[in-house]
């Protein structure tokens, strides 16, 4: 539900007070560039659902259209607000995005998974067994085969969860989305205050480490993470508004392209 709910709740504009289900199917269609609308009775239901559990609220509040009066218009709770909207600094649109095409898929095999013995990630998207490269060399007397693996099955999976043209960004922002929320509760458990560099592995955007350094600005901070990420990681906090994560905050950051599970030992100091 949340997933759909995160979908009705968009485009922003919609919502800026409330809105009837007939508005919101023609909002939708525009927005997915569908010539047919939503069924209105479906969508009403889904809506009224998302009231049961505090995202939305109705109110009887006009919506300054031509349309017929309606009792069941709706509007979106600040919870909802907090944490369904592109636009909140604490949104989680894009973790529920990724929850949708990956982790969602994964649970809905996990008693298949059970009862085969196989990883729910083989039920789901396919058998990550090891692919294989077979080399045979032949002497005067014997011939010898030797059986190597190609691709590791983490590669694999990686490469699953960075499918399409955006992958790589959409995960990394589901992952930000998550880690932004998450730091304040770390960090109120944690004494920093002893420490004066910090390597993050597989850092990803940097979010939590940011949030460190916010909190204790004489930390300096090294991200370590594979190329693709760190090239996108270092435009996403250039992007940060001021506002949120200070040039000073930023100047105690930098990212580092390593594969950490193969050169560990080239891992740069965190140290300026």
């Amino acid at each position: 539900m949340a997933f759909v709910a995160q979908k009705s709740c968009s485009p922003p504009s919609a919502w800026a007070s409330s809105i009837s289900a007939a508005q919101l199917a023609r909002q939708l269609a525009i927005r997915n560039h569908h010539t047919q609308e939503c069924s209105i009775d479906g969508l009403e239901r889904l809506l009224r659902g998302c009231v049961s559990i505090d995202l939305l609220k109705t109110t009887n509040q006009p919506c300054g259209t031509a349309d017929p009066p309606d009792p069941q218009r709706f509007a979106l709770t600040p919870l909802a607000r907090t944490y369904l909207t592109t636009t909140s600094p604490t949104s989680l649109v894009s973790y529920i995005d990724h929850s949708n095409d990956v982790l969602y898929r994964l649970w809905s095999n996990l008693e298949a998974s059970v009862i085969t013995g196989r990883s729910c990630w083989d039920e789901s998207f396919g058998d990550l067994g090891e692919p294989t490269i077979t080399t045979t060399t032949t002497t005067t007397t014997t011939t010898t085969t030797t059986t190597t693996p190609s691709v590791s099955s983490r590669e694999r999976i990686f490469d699953r969860i960075y499918h399409g043209p955006d992958g790589v960004r959409r995960f990394m922002r589901a992952m930000d989305s998550v880690a932004k929320i998450s730091a304040p509760h770390i960090l109120a458990k944690l004494d920093l205050s002893w420490v004066h560099s910090l390597v993050d592995l597989g850092g990803s955007t940097g979010a939590l480490s940011v949030a460190f350094v916010q909190r204790h600005s004489h930390i300096n901070v090294i991200i370590v993470d594979l190329p693709k990420v760190t090239i996108l990681a270092e435009q996403m906090l250039r992007e940060e508004p001021d506002s949120l994560v200070p040039p000073a905050v930023k100047s105690h950051v930098r990212f580092a392209s390593v594969d950490f599970f193969t050169d560990l030992d080239v891992i740069p100091s965190a140290r300026p």
